[in-house]
C-alpha cells in the first residue's frame, strides 16, 4: 500500500490548552505530509477553569483533566510521555531525560508557568500550588498529622489566590482548627477587577472569616512566621504560592529570545522573534509589545491562531495576526457552588453564574476527552473480526488455529519450545528464536524497547541469558531526517533493552513499509548449564505467573479510545519490566517446564505445556493477576482482534460454562506483549520461588495446581470471577 512520505515533523512541547487545540484541529484536517508529536511529562492535562471546582471536591480529577494519552491515540499523534531538560534550537531537537533528542521541523511550546520559588529558613511547609495534584497530597498530609489550630496563608490575591482560598474553605469546611489569610504586595486584593467586584469578593472573604494583609512584599519564611522585605512578620503554619509565575529551569539554557522574567519572546503571530521554527503560546509566551497577565483564558483564545499559523508555517505561507481582546468575560469560582461573573464595570454572582461557568469549562474539557475519529471503533466491538481495527504488538499474530493447520502439512515443523536448539559440538549449543509485530505504540524508542522485552522472553523461558540479537525493522517513508532521528531512537531502545544481559546487536535490517514494525532475532548459547522446556510439566507441580495479564485489552482500547492514559502509563512499567532477573534467580530452582505467555493467551499457552493424557490442571480465577482497569474493560465487551481465536483453547476446559458467566475469564484468552513466564514448579517449592520473585518486583503468582488423572489432559477453573 502506498503511503504519503512525511516531510516535516511538528513537534508540540506541553499539553497546554492551546496545544490540544492543535491536536483535535490536525485530526480533523489533516497534512498528510506532516507527523505530530505531542511531548509531555504528564499523562493528564488539568484545565485551569475547572481546578477551583477539583480543590474544592466539586469535581473529579477526571471531570478536570484533558486525557492527552487518549487525545493523541484517536487523533493519530505520537505521544512521548517524558519531562524535557532542554531544546537544541541550533540542530533543532527537544532534549529528553533519559532518552533520545526529538527532531522538529517545526516547535511549538505551550508548557505554562510555575510560582515563582520562596527564600525559607525553616522546615515549614512551604507549598506551590503547581502541580495541583502534588499540591492537595502534600497538604492533606500536613493537615492530617496536626489537628492543633493553624494558619494557613495564601501568597498572592490576584484571581487564582481568591478562587483557590475559596476553594480550600470549602473542601476543609468541617475543620474548624484552620485560619486562613490572603496575602499580597498589591495596595489591594485583584487589581485587575472593577471596584464592585473587589468590594464583592471581600465581602466574600470576610464572610468565610478570611483575614487579608496587602503591601506586605514577602522575602522569606522563617520558623512560624512570614518575613516582608521591610522586616515585618506574620505567623504562618502552612504558605501557599499562588503568586506571580516564572518559567521552568531549563528553559533558561535555551537560546532563544527571553523578556526580562525568561519567557519565550513571540511576535504578534506568536512565532519566536529569533527562530521561525519555533512558536510558543500561553503562559510561557511573552508577546512583542503586549502586557498580557498569565490566564489561561489567553491560551485557550490563542489556540484557534496559533493552529492557523502552525499550519501556515509548514506550509510556508504568510502568517496572521494575534490581536488579544482588551476585555473579556471573567467567571470566579466561590466555592459552594457559586461564581462571579466580571466584565467591564460589570459585576454579577449567584449560583446561576456557577452553572453558566460550569457549562463552558466541561464543555471545554469534554471536546478533547470526547472526541472520537470516524475510523476509529465507537464501542460496538463487534464479533465478526473483520469489522474491527486489527490489533498490534503480539495480538497482531497469525491464530493460533490457522498456524498450526498450516504447519502440519509439513513434516518437521511443529516445534514446541520457544527456541529452537541447534547442537554446535559436544559442548555447545546455539538457542535461536525470532519475534517480528506492528508497532504497538507510536513511540519509537518505547515500541522498540518492548518489542525486544517480548523477543528475550523466548530465551528467558528456556532459562538462557540472551548473547546477541539482530533487528528488524520497518519505518514509514519520511524525509531523511525524520527517519535519522527515528532510527536514533530505535536504537537507544535496543542498547537500553539489551544493557543488563550484555547481549550485543550484531547486525540488523531496516526497509520502508505502509506502518512501523518491529522484531528481532535472539540467539543464546548453551553451555553446560540446564535448559528449560515447555514440556515436562509433572502432577504435583504448582504453576507460577511471574506478571499479570491484560495488555492486548488494554490496547485494543487504547487504539480506540477507550481507556484512560494513566492506565496505559500504569502497564507500561509491566512491558518494560524483563525477565533477567527472574532467570538469575530461579536458576538453581527445579523448573519442570516454562513459557512465555504471548499472542496465543495464558490458556492457549498453557494448553501447549500439557502432555495429551494425564494431567489435571485447576486453575484459580481469583489468584489470576490482572492490570489496572482490564476487569472493567472486559465487561464492556471489548476484546483484542486476536481474541476470538484463541477462544478456540476453550476446548482444553472441563468446566468452560464458567468463562460464559464470567467477564473476567475472558483474561485467559487475552493475547498478551511481553508477557510473563509461566513456571511448572514443584509445588513444594513454589513458595519459595514466588518469593524470590516478589522481592525482586514481580507480581508473580500462584495461579493453578496440577494433578495427575488417568484421563485426557484438562484444565478446569476454580475460584468464580464475575
Amino acid at each position: 500500500m502506498q503511503v504519503t512520505p512525511v516531510k516535516k515533523q511538528l513537534v508540540l512541547l506541553g499539553g497546554g490548552h492551546a496545544n490540544v487545540q492543535v491536536i483535535l484541529s490536525f485530526a480533523m484536517r489533516p497534512l498528510l505530509d506532516v507527523s505530530i508529536v505531542l511531548v509531555s511529562d504528564k499523562v493528564l492535562a488539568g484545565y485551569s477553569g475547572m481546578l477551583p471546582g477539583w480543590i474544592a471536591g466539586q469535581f473529579s480529577r477526571e471531570e478536570t483533566h484533558i486525557d492527552l494519552s487518549r487525545l493523541c491515540s484517536v487523533c493519530g499523534v505520537n505521544f512521548i510521555h517524558c519531562p524535557v531538560s532542554n531544546i537544541d534550537t541550533e540542530v533543532q531537537t527537544v532534549i529528553c531525560k533519559n532518552r533520545p533528542a526529538i527532531y522538529y521541523d517545526l516547535l511549538c511550546i505551550n508548557i505554562g508557568s510555575k510560582p515563582a520559588d520562596l527564600n525559607t529558613t525553616s522546615d515549614q511547609a512551604v507549598i506551590p500550588i503547581k502541580p495541583v495534584e502534588d499540591f492537595l497530597i502534600s497538604l492533606d498530609k500536613f493537615l492530617a498529622a496536626d489537628d492543633s489550630k493553624v494558619i494557613l496563608s495564601i501568597i498572592g490575591a490576584g484571581v487564582a489566590g481568591v478562587e483557590v482560598m475559596f476553594s480550600l474553605c470549602e473542601r476543609y469546611a468541617n475543620r474548624s482548627n484552620i485560619n486562613y489569610q490572603l496575602i499580597t504586595s498589591d495596595t489591594q486584593i485583584v487589581p485587575q477587577l472593577n471596584n464592585s467586584a473587589r468590594k464583592f469578593l471581600r465581602s466574600e472573604l470576610k464572610s468565610l472569616n478570611v483575614s487579608t494583609k496587602t503591601q506586605f512584599r514577602l522575602q522569606t519564611v522563617d520558623e512560624g512566621s512570614l518575613v516582608a522585605e521591610n522586616g515585618d512578620k506574620i505567623p504562618s503554619d502552612i504558605t501557599i504560592l499562588c503568586s506571580g509565575g516564572k518559567p521552568p529551569s531549563w528553559l533558561s539554557k535555551v537560546i532563544l529570545d527571553k523578556d526580562s522574567d525568561g519567557f519565550i519572546q513571540v511576535k504578534d503571530t506568536l512565532q519566536s522573534t529569533s527562530h521561525t521554527t519555533v512558536f510558543a503560546a500561553g503562559d510561557i509566551a511573552s508577546i512583542q509589545g503586549q502586557d498580557l497577565e498569565k490566564s489561561g483564558v489567553y491560551a485557550v483564545r490563542q489556540g484557534e491562531l496559533l493552529t492557523q499559523n502552525l499550519r501556515k508555517a509548514l506550509q510556508d505561507a504568510p502568517l496572521k495576526l494575534y490581536k488579544p481582546q482588551k476585555s473579556f468575560l471573567k467567571l470566579i469560582s466561590l466555592g459552594k457552588q457559586k461564581a462571579l461573573a466580571v466584565k467591564g464595570p460589570f459585576a454579577h454572582a449567584g449560583k446561576w453564574v456557577w452553572q453558566w461557568k460550569w457549562r463552558i469549562d466541561s464543555k471545554f474539557v469534554n471536546r478533547f476527552n470526547n472526541f472520537e475519529m470516524q475510523h476509529k471503533q465507537t464501542g460496538d466491538f463487534a464479533q465478526d473480526q473483520d469489522e474491527q481495527m486489527r490489533c498490534s504488538g503480539c495480538a497482531a499474530k497469525v491464530s493460533q488455529s490457522v498456524l498450526l493447520e498450516s504447519l502440519s502439512k509439513f513434516e518437521n515443523t511443529l516445534l514446541k519450545d520457544d527456541s529452537v536448539l541447534v547442537e554446535l559440538n559436544a559442548e555447545q549449543a546455539l538457542l535461536q528464536s525470532v519475534d517480528f509485530f506492528r508497532a504497538l505504540l507510536d513511540d519509537y524508542y518505547l515500541n522498540t524497547l518492548i518489542s525486544l522485552n517480548h523477543a528475550l522472553n523466548d530465551s528467558y523461558a528456556m532459562g538462557v541469558i540472551p548473547h546477541s540479537v539482530l533487528s528488524m525493522i520497518a519505518l514509514p517513508p519520511a524525509s531523511n531526517r525524520i527517519q535519522n532521528n527515528r532510527l536514533v531512537q530505535i536504537h537507544a531502545g535496543i542498547q537500553a533493552g539489551l544493557a543488563e544481559t550484555g547481549a550485543s546487536l550484531i547486525g540488523g535490517h531496516t526497509a520502508e513499509a505502509s506502518e512501523a514494525m518491529s522484531g528481532f532475532t535472539v540467539n543464546a548459547i548453551k553451555t553446560d548449564q540446564v535448559v528449560w522446556t515447555s514440556q515436562g510439566m509433572q502432577a504435583g507441580d504448582a504453576l507460577l505467573l511471574t506478571k499479570p495479564l491484560g495488555t492486548g485489552v488494554l490496547f485494543a482500547a487504547h487504539a480506540a479510545g477507550k481507556v484512560s492514559g494513566e492506565i496505559i502509563a500504569g502497564a507500561m512499567q509491566y512491558l518494560q519490566q524483563t525477565h533477567f532477573k527472574a532467570v538469575k534467580l530461579l536458576k538453581d530452582e527445579l523448573v519442570n517446564a516454562c513459557t512465555d505467555v504471548t499472542g496465543f493467551g495464558l490458556l492457549g499457552h498453557l494448553s501447549q505445556m500439557m502432555p495429551k493424557t494425564g494431567i489435571k490442571i485447576a486453575l484459580h480465577l481469583n489468584a489470576l493477576p490482572i492490570l489496572e482497569g482490564v476487569e472493567e474493560l472486559l465487561k464492556a465487551g471489548i476484546r483484542s482482534s486476536l481474541h476470538q481465536d484463541n477462544r478456540s483453547a476453550i476446548d482444553v476446559l472441563n468446566n468452560s460454562e464458567i468463562v460464559d458467566t464470567s467477564a473476567v475469564a475472558e483474561v485467559l484468552f487475552d493475547p498478551q506483549t511481553a508477557g510473563g513466564l509461566l513456571l511448572s514448579i514443584p509445588a513444594d517449592n513454589a513458595e519459595k520461588a514466588l518469593q524470590k520473585l516478589v522481592s525482586a518486583d514481580y507480581e508473580a503468582a500462584i495461579i493453578g495446581s496440577v494433578y495427575q488423572t488417568s484421563e485426557q489432559s484438562a484444565v478446569f477453573l476454580e475460584g468464580f470471577a464475575s
